[in-house]
């Protein structure tokens, strides 16, 4: 029963008193003040949001490659599955043309 009185509550809120603020603040009154900042943080980004950064796309690796100048591996490009997903390709651009 000892060990239990150390996680019950306090009878009185807990203080903080430094020498930079004298004022005595409780727990609550945190929390609050923390709830407020996240807040508001939130409502000023959605409020002034940034740019976009698409930066990553247009480093080495990603320029548009010419089919012309293609390595195609024939033993791939024969093999079952390829020739399936190529006629479904063919079926969906059919229905979309």
């Amino acid at each position: 029963s000892g060990s239990a009185a150390a996680f019950a509550p306090a009878s009185k809120p807990s203080t903080v008193s430094t020498s930079l603020h004298s004022t005595s603040t409780t727990r609550g009154d945190f929390l609050n003040q923390v709830a407020t900042l996240v807040v508001a943080g939130g409502l000023s980004t959605a409020a002034f949001p940034s740019a976009a950064n698409a930066g990553w796309a247009t480093g080495p690796g990603s320029a548009v490659l010419d089919p012309k100048e293609a390595i195609i591996d024939d033993d791939v490009l024969k093999s079952s599955p390829v020739q399936q997903a190529l006629q479904e390709v063919s079926g969906y651009a059919a229905l979309v043309s």
